[in-house]
């Protein structure tokens, strides 16, 4: 044990270390003809095993030190010729194929048929194909032309902007698989075989799915639980799954492997024991051991062999190989053989999340319920089955229980330092789910599908069965995720979280005073904190966070006295924009309660969170402009209208907001659409009739212009009302038709501040308008570069912001 510990520092340290392999196998040499001559051997063992490992990392460390390509930061998408190796399964399903593509490199930007050359790169692609294909596999090294779209991360205030991933990830989508040319076959010989077996398996869900015994949503979730694609689900499901802890359930993880190699083993000692001339002459278990593990390595490749799952099947051959010789294997060896086997292979993979939690998970599982699992199953004497039969639940819930939480313990700190939040029900949700999937649907899964091959009129029958125990499933994560998420925002939570992480450990290790003391500190920190916590909004403060939301907008006032204000909720940033982005945001933000709802106009890209957050934030008002009313808007509109009305919001529009506002020191000047006969001007689009809205706060001015184009401007500007702003929000997401000359002229703003999606297909800003505000020396913040963009009056100062 202590010499794979070693060998396994050896690999880590040379991940930080750029030395040249001569310098490590000079000393190599010397230290085995030592150990030949017999001198020193146990200290040289050690050093040697330790310069190996380091020789092993230092490999690594040259490949990395390459660096990525240049080109990563690059905002032009345009077709270039792309080479990788399929990294994965790939997942074929009603009409498309998904799967990840490592980069091995692509051209610069083709300007005709010629292909330029490739230059080495690195990152992943996720392909998507508009048809079925099945003419590559899992390690073939393929060659296309494609847009490459670059991952966004979206950042606002409050937000954590998960940094674990170094690798530039790409999305691309191509037309057929045709458009694919395999450079290489570099799959496994068995790949093919598993592959018709995963054909087979999907087929049978589809079959499922077309004779309409099953639907869609729980056949992709069938799919993801036995052949571990979660690219099988949706994005959105995915989220859900990874807001409350659970995304480990939807790969087939070391658990799900554990479970499967139970079961396969005792029923086939189950079987083997009955028949009598193999039970009287031979060891039913070493037969049964035997059986189990080309079974079970089928089943652990057929789910394309993750990481977790190969430490998982390590630890069950060690077992296996330990009833075969008759000796117990240690468990804690085999964590460390798997982990030494998968980090010679690529040693930088120790610094991955999944690596870590696995592992590490593991190891603590196996430190901690020494101490709960006892020896055999509780006996009963037949006149005390009932209060033994209760003794086991009892016990057995004390283990689920410390499992649990043993887990939630070792992982917590393990999330928090990669993706900077955690749900705070988590360890609840497990405690439910885990047992749920594990033991209950997983094996059902797999014993309807070994059926359905054998028998295929048992489909509609296995899809009855099983659809309940699916919708519970995604009932269960459904209400888990409406729960409130532990973000860290600075190192003082971090080391709170880890210090209580270690008391729980300590207290399932039954060291009660050393967890009482850890607790005592993390209570000491806590209340320092608190003392030198600085809040979000001082005192006297006025904010304003441009939220980034993707192409559209959404707009968070702040004022003086805690009073917000939200204009408009719109954006691509998610397809539920309210419920995944903008609403989290606003909780993070602290706001509970809004005064107002701000609805500039009834398009699309700034109304379709307003629903979902007007029903789960106390609302007191909203304003619009009733133009959507008359001129049939999106149905979303009429949404939040009837759930106004349901939840006695009042809603005001024309002369009863047309008017100076007076706000806790500061002033809100509604400039527009005003001095109708109606709520609007007729004339004008929804665009042009956008709410404009002029803050001021200690002699400083901030204007917000929703979509406002030239002929709104115009308008303005027609009005003699002062227009100067400090701080501009662009009209229509800088768009060319809009910012006009003479309206930033008259505003004469100092910065300007422009909402606007990452790629977005209109190619906002506009060209016209950066040269516009570049000549004119204002400032230019943009949220699809800089992220949300907060822009604060403090002490008759503008202070700046910006997520990114």
């Amino acid at each position: 044990m202590f010499s794979i510990i070693i060998y396994i520092s050896g690999v880590i340290a040379g991940t930080f270390i750029h030395l040249s392999v001569f310098w490590i196998l000079v000393p190599i040499t010397f230290l085995v003809y030592l150990l030949i001559i017999n001198k020193f051997q146990i200290p040289l063992y050690f050093s040697a095993l330790f310069l190996i490992g380091l020789l092993r990392g230092s490999g690594s460390a040259d490949i990395d030190a390459k660096g990525p390509d240049p080109e990563n930061g690059s905002k032009e998408i345009c077709i270039r010729a792309v080479e990788g190796d399929v990294d994965d399964v790939p997942f074929v399903f009603k009409g498309e194929t998904r799967f990840t593509l490592t980069l091995r490199g692509k051209s610069s930007c083709m300007t005709s048929r010629i292909i330029p050359q490739l230059n080495h790169t690195r990152g992943k692609v996720l392909i998507k194909t508009g048809d079925e294909s099945y003419k590559f596999l899992k390690g073939d090294t393929v060659r296309f032309t494609g847009r490459l779209v670059p991952e966004h991360q979206y950042a606002n205030p409050g937000q954590i902007v998960n940094k674990d991933n170094n690798e530039q990830i790409y999305f691309s989508k191509v037309q057929s698989s045709e458009d694919f040319i395999i450079v290489k076959k570099r799959h496994s010989f068995y790949e093919p075989f598993l592959n018709k077996i995963r054909r087979k398996v999907t087929g049978l869900w589809i079959a499922s799915l077309n004779n309409k015994s099953i639907n869609e949503k729980y056949t992709r979730l069938a799919i993801a639980l036995s052949l571990g694609q979660s690219k099988a689900l949706l994005k959105n499901e995915k989220d859900q799954f990874k807001k409350t802890g659970t995304a480990h359930l939807l790969a087939v993880s070391g658990l799900h492997l554990g479970i499967v190699s139970m079961l396969t083993f005792a029923l086939l000692n189950f079987i083997l024991r009955r028949v009598y001339y193999l039970s009287a002459a031979y060891d039913v278990k070493k037969i049964s051991a035997v059986i189990s593990i080309p079974l079970i390595t089928l089943f652990a490749l057929l789910t394309g062999g993750n990481p977790p799952v190969i430490r998982a099947l390590t630890m069950v051959l060690f077992a296996m190989g330990g009833i075969l010789v008759g000796r117990k294997a240690i468990s804690f060896n085999s964590l460390l053989f798997a982990g030494a086997f998968l980090i010679t292979l690529n040693p930088l993979l120790f610094f991955s999340a999944g690596f870590q939690l696995s592992f590490f998970t593991v190891a603590g599982l196996l430190a901690v319920m020494k101490n709960y699992i006892k020896n055999g199953i509780i006996k009963s004497e037949a006149q005390n089955v009932i209060i033994n039969f209760f003794e086991f639940l009892i016990h057995y819930f004390k283990i689920l229980t410390a499992t649990t939480f043993t887990a939630t313990a070792i992982t917590t700190p393990i999330i928090m330092f990669h993706f900077g939040s955690v749900s705070l029900v988590s360890p609840f949700v497990n405690l439910i789910a885990v047992p749920f999937v594990s033991i209950l649907l997983m094996p059902l899964i797999l014993i309807f599908e070994l059926g359905m091959f054998i028998l295929p009129d048992l489909i509609s029958f296995t899809s009855y069965i099983l659809s309940p125990l699916f919708k519970l499933l995604f009932k269960i994560v459904d209400i888990a995720s409406i729960a409130p998420v532990l973000q860290i925002d600075n190192n003082m939570q971090g080391a709170i979280v880890f210090i209580l992480s270690s008391a729980i450990l300590f207290f399932l290790l039954k060291r009660r005073i050393t967890s009482l003391v850890l607790i005592f500190i993390a209570l000491i920190f806590f209340i320092i904190s608190r003392l030198t916590i600085v809040p979000a909004f001082p005192q006297g403060t006025l904010c304003v966070d441009f939220l980034e939301t993707g192409q559209g907008d959404s707009t968070l006032i702040t004022f003086p006295d805690g009073a917000h204000w939200l204009v408009d909720a719109g954006g691509t940033a998610k397809k539920e924009i309210g419920k995944e982005h903008i609403f989290p945001v606003l909780k993070s933000l602290g706001v509970n309660k809004l005064q107002k709802i701000v609805l500039t106009h009834p398009d699309p890209d700034h109304l379709m969170g307003l629903p979902y957050i007007a029903s789960r934030i106390k609302t007191d008002e909203i304003w619009e402009n009733g133009q959507g009313i008359e001129e049939d808007a999106n149905p979303v509109y009429y949404k939040l209208l009837k759930l106004a009305k349901k939840e006695g919001i009042n809603i005001k529009r024309g002369n009863e907001i047309c008017r100076r506002h007076k706000i806790h020191g500061a002033i809100v000047d509604v400039l527009h659409p005003c001095n109708y006969e109606s709520s609007y001007n007729p004339s004008f689009s929804f665009n042009d009739n956008s709410i404009v809205l002029k803050i001021t706060y200690k002699n400083k001015s901030i204007l917000l212009t929703g979509d406002l184009s030239i002929e709104g401007e115009m308008e303005l500007l027609s009005k003699e009302i002062n227009l100067r702003a400090d701080v501009l929000k662009l009209g229509h997401h800088g768009s060319r038709s809009s910012s006009s000359i003479d309206f930033l002229k008259e505003v004469n703003p100092k910065i300007a501040i422009g909402s606007m999606g990452p790629f977005n297909r209109y190619n906002f800003p506009s060209k016209d308008v950066v040269k516009r505000l570049k000549d004119l020396d204002v400032r230019f913040y943009r949220t699809d570069i800089n992220g949300g963009v907060r822009v604060c009056i403090y002490n008759n100062e503008l202070k700046i912001l910006l997520s990114k």
